[in-house]
Formats: C-alpha cells, structure tokens, sequence
C-alpha cells in the first residue's frame, strides 16, 4: 500500500491547531500517511491584501504544488482567507476530492442553537466576504493576526493576557451572550485564553477545527477504503522564504508539533 501524502497550508502558523486535530484523528485509524506543513511566509499576512494581490499569489501556489514531482494525494487549506479567495483557483488545479478548505461559516455546523447574536471575528479579506451579510458584526483583527505570528510564542503570560485584555476593551467589551466566529486560523492559538476572559460577558467562541479534521479522515477513507493498517508520519516543515529570520522563529516553535524543519524550499 503506497503512502498517503497530505499537507497542510497556511500563510504562517494558524493551521498548526489544524495540523495537530488532523493528526489526532488519523492517528487512532492507523492509515499509512506523511503529514506535512507549508508556511506561505513570504506572502504573509494574506488578509491585508487586496482581490488582485490574492488571486495572483493562489494561482502562483497552485500551479507551483501541481507541478511536484510527487503531488500530495490531500491538500489541506488551513487558511479562511485562501479557502474564500482561492477555493475556485485552486479548483483548478486540483480534483475537488483532493481539496479540503476552511471557512467561518461552517462552524455553525456544530451549534445546536444559533439563535445567539453572532461576531466574525476575522482578517480584513475574509470579512469583505460577509460585508452584505446584517446579521453578522465583523471584527477585522489584522493586528491581532501579527501579532499571534511575531510574538505569541515568545510572550510570557502577563504580556498575552495584557494584549488579549486591550484587544477585549477595544473590540468587544460591548458584546454579550454572543456568538464569536474565529475566522481566521491564527485566533486557535488564543482561543483558550478568550474563553477564559471576562466570564460574565457569556461570550462563546467557536472555530473549524473539528470540521477541517472530521472532513479530512472522510476524504481519505472514502479515497483508500482498504487502506493497510499502518502509522501517521509527521513530516516536514516548509517555508516559502527561507530567510534567517522567519527560519529561527520557526524551529523555535514547531518542537511540539514534531515537524523536522527543511531547509529545502517545497516550491
């Protein structure tokens, strides 16, 4: 039985939670499979870009992963604003059995009652998806989504929970009983502490992480139905631009993720 290769993509590090729900779930089924990741740094941050800038940079992606001498049986878009903007891009590149994409919405699917006023909570290019959409407030965090990449992993304690604290005060001190949409996969890494923050506000925070990794084990049972038993292999890291810099960050974080950085550029 040949291996299954998957990968998971991101402008940066927001599909690392992703990553980590996909390989909880492939895990227990034994399915023979290399998982990797690839971090589009040198396009990062995605949602200040306009249309244009983003079609160009999504074809360019596309066309580059379609043409690998050894293609990925699954490519996981862990990217809201690659799945909104590039979904019909990358459609064309790849069969749509091979696509598994990510967007606000489909975190909906888990509620039993979404009845509750709801936030999108998201970057600046996801959220002029649902500019006509009255029932949804949007939050555009653009900084918050810089900040998560720099410097989340390097913050102590305090300083997360004071820049958590200003984002609060600023964007949703207002908001009560509500429903808030983490629409941008960097927004997993602070979910936790969100949840935490200001109890009395009855505030729910919900994502997609479920359904990207729900889905993804669909796809490959329904591809490989008579897979061998096996193990997952945790692959490599990629980066889109190997400078110094994004290259330390990096290997300073992916430790837990058990990912073994490349040096080597995927595309």
């Amino acid at each position: 039985m040949s291996n299954i290769k998957i990968l998971v993509f991101d402008s940066g590090q927001g599909g690392f939670p992703y990553f980590q729900a996909i390989r909880a779930i492939l895990s227990p089924h034994h399915i023979i499979a290399t998982i990797d990741y690839l971090a589009d740094n040198d396009a990062f941050p995605y949602g200040t870009k306009s249309n244009q800038e983003l079609q160009e940079r999504f074809h360019y992606l596309a066309s580059a992963l379609s043409k690998l001498d050894t293609p990925y049986d699954l490519l996981i878009i862990a990217c809201n604003t690659a799945s909104l903007h590039g979904r019909d891009i990358f459609m064309q590149y790849f069969p749509a059995e091979k696509l598994v994409f990510t967007t606000p919405t489909l975190a909906l699917s888990s509620l039993e009652d979404n009845t509750s006023h709801l936030i999108l909570m998201a970057t600046t290019a996801t959220c002029r998806f649902y500019e006509s959409e009255k029932n949804i407030t949007l939050i555009a965090a653009d900084a918050l989504v810089r900040w998560i990449e720099s410097y989340w992993d390097s913050a102590t304690e305090v300083e997360r929970l004071e820049y958590l604290e200003s984002f609060w005060q600023e964007y949703l001190i207002s908001a009560r009983n509500s429903i808030v949409i983490l629409g941008c996969t960097h927004f997993l890494h602070i979910k936790e502490h969100l949840e935490r923050m200001h109890p009395e506000h009855h505030m729910q925070f919900i994502d997609t992480r479920d359904y990207v990794a729900q889905e993804t084990l669909k796809r490959l049972t329904s591809q490989r139905p008579q897979a061998d038993h096996g193990s997952l292999t945790i692959g490599k890291l990629f980066l889109t631009n190997n400078n110094q810099s994004d290259q330390e960050h990096y290997i300073s974080i992916i430790g837990e993720y058990h990912l073994e950085f490349s040096t080597h550029k995927l595309i």
